[in-house]
């Protein structure tokens, strides 16, 4: 094959690469049009002696501007709290609650009180169980909590208790004191329709200090000729265990009040992975489509450069000083291109800063505002106006209620009348249709009669 074929198939082969970089980054730019910024680059590819623009490739930020949100009145919302039961301890004879409340409006904590109290004594003393207890229990929720109810999931807490306890079987028993701390985990799970039942399974590992005493009670009279005061317990031993293991023992079901509901927040966080996501996409295109112009760029220079190396050697010297030139200004316009991105990102993470402060200066005012409001209100509330106010409204409430009922009742009885009229029009209708059955019947007859006596 001679030069001038050579040199054509690779201008054509070049050809055909440039424009399939073209097409790409054209359905890159249609993908990703919704994060494109204003600044844009060009890159430059050297064929021959004339230079041709590619598509332009945009520069993704570092950072994205935050747009202040317009200021809204702050949620006041009631916290959510659990009534429980543990149910060991109920089966055991020992009665005992547990409440748990939400803390923080991102509800990652919660605080729970636990108490128990039995006082059970059967035949003179002789059976027992007189245990009082109680534990409080500072909860760390685990995981996303945008993922899960209020009050659900894993948990890690943190608990202190103390109580009395009497055992005794048969006259024989024990007495002692207990007190312990100890690390809490376990999980909360939600059932029914509206999530408002909650089971809680844990255990709790720590240390317990109980200095306990062993006794045997006595009778001085015997059974039938008993007198008060006459039981004693006589003490066998004392002794003092200290107990590191699990302490505690939790399963529990109970109640959820003022329940709150996730599926806003599941709904928010969907979106905000789905933006992220999109800006993942769009980071790793941006990226394959300049990692594939660059590698063009470096075929179309090693094309140059053969096609220099096939020059008369008076003309190649010039030629790979043009080359070298455009290089070198290839190089100082991209090197001037990150500096200016450099700068860019900078003054975009600088202003998003801004944006966020002065955000979060428009939720605190707004919230200044609505607490002030609310003060002030409460003190009119308390003032005569206020009280005539509000026993008005009290008044135009009750009238309203009064109203309602009546127009019910008019609806009601407008609803009986109109059943009453509908019944008698069936049954006129019915009766209507009866009578012209049997009229019917009386002209078939009188037709049947007057047809056979003709014959």
């Amino acid at each position: 094959m001679s030069n001038y074929g050579l040199h054509r198939l690779q201008v054509v082969g070049l050809l055909a690469l440039l424009s399939w970089t073209e097409s790409f980054a054209q359905e890159t730019d249609s993908l990703c049009a919704r994060f494109r910024p204003d600044s844009v680059r060009v890159d430059t590819i050297v064929v021959r002696d004339t230079i041709l623009l590619s598509q332009p490739v945009a520069s993704f930020p570092v950072s994205q501007s935050v747009t202040p949100l317009a200021a809204r009145k702050p949620l006041q919302r009631k916290p959510v709290w659990v009534m429980r039961t543990n149910l060991p301890f109920l089966f055991s004879g020992t009665p005992n609650m547990q409440l748990e409340w939400s803390l923080g409006h991102k509800d990652k904590w919660s605080f729970c009180v636990e108490g128990m109290w039995s006082w059970w004594t059967f035949d003179r003393n002789d059976f027992s169980n007189e245990i009082v207890y109680g534990s409080v229990e500072l909860r760390r929720w685990l995981g996303r909590r945008w993922r899960h109810h209020t009050l659900s999931g894993w948990h890690l807490g943190l608990a202190v208790g103390g109580g009395y306890g009497d055992v005794e079987w048969k006259s024989r028993g024990y007495q002692g004191e207990a007190y312990s701390g100890f690390l809490n985990i376990g999980w909360q799970g939600r059932s029914g329709r509206r999530k408002q039942w909650a089971f809680d399974i844990g255990v709790g590992l720590g240390y317990a200090y109980v200095p306990w005493r062993r006794y045997t009670g006595s009778r001085l009279f015997p059974k039938g000729h008993e007198e008060p005061q006459t039981d004693h317990l006589m003490w066998q031993e004392k002794g003092l265990q200290h107990f590191i293991g699990t302490p505690h023992v939790n399963i529990s079901i109970g109640y959820v009040f003022n329940q709150k509901d996730a599926g806003w927040r599941r709904q928010r966080a969907m979106e905000r992975d789905a933006v992220k996501y999109d800006y993942r996409h769009y980071r790793d295109s941006v990226a394959a489509r300049e990692k594939f112009v660059e590698d063009s760029t470096k075929i179309a220079h090693r094309l140059k450069e053969k096609e220099i190396s096939l020059l008369p050697r008076a003309e190649r010297k010039t030629a790979r000083a043009e080359l070298k030139a455009v290089d070198e200004q290839l190089r100082q316009a991209a090197k001037n291109q990150k500096r200016q991105a450099k700068a860019d990102a900078k003054a975009q993470k600088k202003q998003g800063k801004l944006d966020r402060r002065h955000y979060k200066q428009q939720q605190r005012d707004a919230k200044a505002a609505y607490k002030e409001q609310r003060r002030s209100e409460k003190a009119f509330a308390h003032t005569p106006e206020g009280r005539l106010a509000a026993s008005q409204l009290k008044a135009d409430e009750k009238a309203g209620r009064r109203q309602a009922k009546l127009d019910a009742k008019a609806a009601r009885k407008q609803a009986k009348l109109d059943r009453k009229v509908s019944r008698m029009r069936a049954r006129i209708d019915a009766r209507q249709q009866r009578n012209l059955e049997k009229l019917q019947r009386q002209i078939e007859k009188a037709d049947y009669k007057y047809s056979r006596d003709k014959r």
